[in-house]
């Protein structure tokens, strides 16, 4: 049996210690108990990890969604994998109770892999988020046992632990609907004050910076608007473009962490419906301009309007899809200053050095 104690950030990283076991070790089942689930969470755990080490795996997701901590949409993409299921502990009571006040807390934060010759617990504080992830200080403990070896006993006692919380756990898909609407609701009344996948940061995003509040709003909203202005000629003299400029970190509202990133940085991409045709891989990076570019879909193409230049552009949030699904269309006409008044009402209105203004409803 081998310890390791990884004491972050000063030294190590759960995921990265979580990341090399899965690399090196072959493992048929994971079992992992989590507090709470975060976009970006997910987000760095499929990028770390090889989906194809995993794959053939059966996994089980035990998660709460104590105070409406848990996103919904970080829930379904867990669901969505291959051979994967999500249960949450107490779901159903939970979700139909008040803010999600839990009758019993549920706090575990535990991995549990297993294969023929090996098995694996990653156990501490940290949650599926990216702080809990990389950069928050956590405290875990990853034992290492072989199959037969010292320590199976306290791995078995572990999964039968695990077995009996799963047995009377809600299936995710039964509460997914309800508990989505009631999580939209309660963080566009009333955002949380933190951001576990926000950068170690209280203001995030160059000169004219996010608050953590302004992260939350932006990614409760299910609906943002942003005045185009003109876009760079990307394509070529003559053709309308189609990279629009955004503040840096609105990608958060695209379901994308508030990670600090080099520029010139892939921050990752998503499906937009416009015109009721649907444009995949639609890329946002972090420019060398220090803004978030989002490529819109190509002007003229299925759907797309003939030029997005002095727009008023509405994208939606697609509830429940995966991976992200995000509506557009423009504004019409006079719809302007009701997005504004919408906005400022909600403390969610936002101008840009250009004089370009923004915001979520």
């Amino acid at each position: 049996m081998e310890l390791s104690f990884i004491g972050q950030p000063q030294s190590g990283h759960v995921l990265h210690s979580l990341g090399m076991q899965v690399d090196l070790g072959l493992f048929d089942t994971v079992r992992a108990a989590i507090a709470y689930v975060t976009v970006g969470g997910v987000r760095d755990l499929v990028a770390r990890i090889d989906p194809g080490a995993l794959d053939a795996a059966d996994k089980r997701w035990l998660v709460g969604i104590d105070w409406f901590r848990s996103d919904p949409s970080a829930l379904q993409a867990l669901d969505d994998m291959v051979q994967s299921e999500v249960r949450v502990f107490d779901g159903l009571r939970v979700s139909q109770r008040e803010s999600c006040h839990p009758y019993t807390s549920f706090h575990p934060k535990c991995f549990l892999l297993r294969g023929p010759g090996e098995m694996v617990m990653l156990a501490g504080s940290a949650n599926a988020s990216s702080n809990g992830f990389h950069w928050g200080v956590e405290v875990d403990l990853l034992i290492e046992v072989m199959a037969g070896g010292e320590g199976e006993a306290q791995i078995d006692a572990a999964e039968d632990w695990f077995d009996r919380l799963w047995a009377t756990a809600t299936p995710w898909p039964t509460i997914a609907h309800a508990y989505g609407v009631a999580h939209a609701s309660a963080n566009a009344a009333r955002p949380p004050r933190g951001d576990d996948d926000a950068a170690p940061s209280d203001r995030i995003g160059g000169p004219r910076r996010f608050s953590v509040d302004d992260l939350a709003r932006l990614r409760a909203a299910d609906d943002f608007w942003i005045e185009a202005g003109n876009l760079h000629a990307n394509r070529g003299d003559g053709l309308p473009g189609n990279q629009l400029m955004l503040r840096a970190m609105t990608r958060v509202f695209f379901g994308f962490p508030a990670a600090d990133v080099a520029q010139d940085t892939l921050v990752g991409s998503l499906s937009v419906v416009v015109g009721g045709q649907t444009h995949p891989d639609r890329t946002l990076r972090f420019s060398n301009n220090s803004m978030d570019v989002l490529s819109l879909p190509v002007p003229g193409a299925a759907g797309a309007p003939a030029a997005y230049d002095q727009e008023t552009l509405v994208f939606s949030r697609r509830a429940g899809t995966s991976p992200a699904l995000f509506g557009l269309r423009l504004a019409r006409q006079g719809e302007l200053r009701q997005l504004r008044a919408s906005s400022r009402a909600q403390g969610s209105h936002w101008t840009m050095t250009s004089g370009r203004e923004f915001g979520v409803s």
